[in-house]
């Protein structure tokens, strides 16, 4: 269900949201041509009926149908009645109606049938094509863009209209879309509005829990660029990306907030969240597939049933980045991890928990794992055959190196920092127990740690001689650095598989 969802409404939106600057002349039908060539490539079948009356071009009953075979899921999206209406500059305006419905049906896990309505609406909708056949652009503006969940069915009845509520929308929308190419269309595109706001509200019907997720944010900016092929098998990734597909983009948002609730007969639980704003950014091709995630001065609370207290979390700054290979290759490929929380805090109620008297400095927290290599994967990991096929196979790729490129976890008046290096030989899976045979060196610090050590002892939440065991280990695998309760360790694991600490053999 949620692939025709995804599928429906992007296809939708990204011919609703076309869009730059005249250069030439283009047609009623050049235009027509470009939205049916998008279309029809992208996996749906299209029905409509064409007729040219002077200057405008009616496409009428415009109706469009993907089966997803593997969710057995079917979508079908009525775009009703479109005028392309020749503005005799070389320009086109294109007409669409205020709501145009899709309609999901398929079985959910369960075996029961559903069908969900979602109308996309717009008010104030106004756009303007110009340019050529091979290198079209699309500006439009609208007061309003949005989607509704209209109703509901399972198995053929209605839950009832309290069910669900599901409300999407975003005001004064201004966007531009280039398309240009032949067999290969590249679609660029820039979408602003001034908010965009959600309002979801579901009931369970059965059980009695209700659940609602109310927010919003300011001065959202969509940038993306799109490599289509002509035609494509949605239903298998790799062979899209083979094919030329690729996407890179990102959206950008400004200050906003969420608020989530969920209760039922023995359950509640609550979460709301706030930010100042952030970028979530995607990438998929032949290079890789990227996802990355930033958000500043982010507050979070949460409560309910099966949390024992309120708890309060805040964050100077929250970041995910992942670049990840997706395509066979007999060449190295690289990939990114990295993790950041900076100025991380809790609230002093659950500091108060373990510890009353505040022995432990409460300074932020911060949190740094930043990890790139190089793998080489021996399967099109995107291609649901290959990796069906791999279910009960070897690892469909190989580790051949990785570089902790930052390390930090400061907490509770510690630091522990690192960086290193390392390379897997892949022929040698003996040494280390199947696992590739590494090579390579880690540096670490650590300062603050005894200190640490002794408020934990002294608290009580940590027995002396655990202790005690804990400051052997330090000392077997560390030595003591320039500043004041500061020790420094080199782990390497050398090229006979030999473990060193600061140069002497453990292992």
């Amino acid at each position: 269900m949620s692939k025709g969802i995804l599928r429906g409404s992007t296809a939708l939106f990204l011919c609703a949201f076309a869009a730059g600057a005249a250069q030439a002349d283009v047609t009623a039908q050049d235009v027509w041509s470009d939205w049916r060539a998008y279309l029809s490539g992208t996996g749906y079948e299209l029905t409509a009926t064409e007729q040219m009356s002077g200057d405008t071009l009616n496409v009428n009953d415009v109706s469009l149908t993907m089966t997803l075979p593997e969710d057995d899921t079917t979508v079908v999206i009525n775009l009703g009645n479109l005028s392309f209406v020749e503005n005799g500059d070389g320009t086109v305006a294109v007409r669409i109606p205020g709501t145009m419905p899709i309609t999901i049906a398929g079985t959910d896990s369960s075996g029961d049938g559903f069908e969900a309505d979602v109308n996309v609406t717009n008010t104030g909708f106004s756009m303007v094509a110009a340019g050529d056949p091979n290198d079209l652009t699309y500006n439009y503006t609208a007061a309003t863009m949005g989607m509704e969940l209209a109703d509901v069915r399972i198995n053929g009845t209605s839950p009832g209209e309290d069910f669900a509520k599901v409300v999407f929308g975003m005001a004064n929308v201004i966007g531009t879309t280039r398309v240009t190419g032949e067999s290969l269309r590249s679609y660029s595109q820039t979408v602003k509005a001034d908010d965009l706001t959600y309002d979801v509200a579901v009931r369970d019907p059965e059980e009695g829990g209700f659940l609602t997720w109310v927010g919003g944010s300011e001065g959202i900016e969509l940038q993306s660029v799109t490599s289509l092929p002509s035609e494509m098998d949605t239903e298998n990734m790799a062979a899209m990306i083979e094919a030329g597909f690729a996407s890179d983009g990102g959206f950008a948002f400004g200050a906003g907030s969420s608020t989530l609730n969920f209760q039922d007969e023995s359950e509640s639980f609550s979460y709301e969240s706030t930010s100042q704003g952030g970028l979530i950014s995607f990438q998929i091709g032949p290079d890789g597939m990227g996802y990355s995630m930033e958000q500043a001065t982010v507050s979070i609370n949460m409560a309910g049933s099966e949390i024992p207290l309120p708890v309060s979390l805040n964050f100077a700054e929250l970041l995910f980045n992942m670049v990840v290979p997706v395509m066979a290759s007999d060449e190295s490929q690289d990939f990114k991890l990295v993790l950041s929380m900076s100025d991380f805090t809790i609230s002093d109620l659950i500091w108060g928990i373990f510890d009353p008297t505040g022995q432990l400095p409460r300074d932020p927290a911060t949190l740094v794992v930043a990890l790139t290599g190089q793998a080489k994967l021996l399967a099109n990991i995107m291609d649901p055959q290959v990796m069906e096929d791999l279910e009960d196979g070897p690892p469909p790729g190989e580790l051949e190196a990785l570089n902790i490129e930052a390390l930090e976890v400061t907490a509770a008046g510690a630091s522990l920092t690192g960086d290193g290096a390392f390379t897997f030989d892949n022929t040698d899976l003996t040494t280390f127990d199947g696992m590739p045979r590494p090579t390579g060196i880690l540096d670490l610090q650590l300062v603050g740690g005894n200190a640490l050590l002794d408020k934990l002892v002294a608290m009580g939440l940590l027995p002396e001689e655990q202790a005690g065991g804990a400051r052997m280990m330090m000392g077997l695998f560390a030595r003591p650095g320039d500043g004041p309760d500061t020790l420094n360790s080199t782990l390497e694991i050398n090229d006979q598989g030999h473990i060193l600490a600061n140069g002497q053999r453990i292992q």
